[in-house]
């Protein structure tokens, strides 16, 4: 089925812009167009891939699966670095090598050249959105095309989460216990 109407009626998505369309409006937009039960699908989406061993859903968009077949992969290199650089054995830490996307090895080591971890967490976010840029070529009126919308405006809510106050407070909680212990 085709969305055109309801697609082209959707506000532009930008990174590290206000979401100009709220999660819950979105979906109530998708009412009028889309069965209640891809509804239902959009909800329960996430930027988390599932686990291995949580009892699989029916995949309705085959861009979700690409998603979380990618994210998988992409969360896992974070880990193998993290753990290399750290002295550690990846696959001791459960971290198999599981990756075939080449543009992951130039842009973790890339990433993790970046001393400041919130500037660090925004370049990784930007891969997340070229990656659903990606994901949208051929998608241009359907289904994958509301998923790929929705998973952006879960990267956004994500973003919004952070808080330069909230960070600082955090900061100071953990310099106190360093001190006081």
């Amino acid at each position: 089925m085709q969305y055109y109407y309801l697609v082209a009626s959707l506000p532009y998505l930008q990174l590290e812009q206000p979401m100009p369309l709220s999660g819950e409006k979105f979906l109530e937009l998708c009412a009028d167009w889309v069965t209640e039960e891809k509804i239902e699908y959009m909800r329960e989406l996430s930027l988390v891939p599932p686990l291995n061993d949580e009892p699989k859903k029916p995949q309705m968009s085959d861009s979700v699966s690409l998603w979380h077949r990618w994210e998988s992969a992409f969360r896992g290199k974070i880990g193998r670095y993290r753990a290399a650089r750290l002295g550690r054995e990846p696959e001791a830490a459960g971290l198999p090598e599981n990756s075939n996307f080449s543009e992951f090895e130039r842009f973790i080591p890339e990433a993790f050249a970046i001393a400041n971890p919130l500037e660090r967490t925004r370049f990784l976010d930007t891969l997340r959105w070229r990656r659903l840029d990606d994901l949208e070529f051929g998608h241009s009126f359907d289904f994958d095309i509301l998923c790929i919308y929705r998973l952006r405006q879960l990267l956004l809510e994500k973003i919004a989460e952070r808080n330069k106050d909230k960070g600082y407070r955090n900061l100071d909680s953990v310099v106190g216990k360093l001190h006081a212990g």
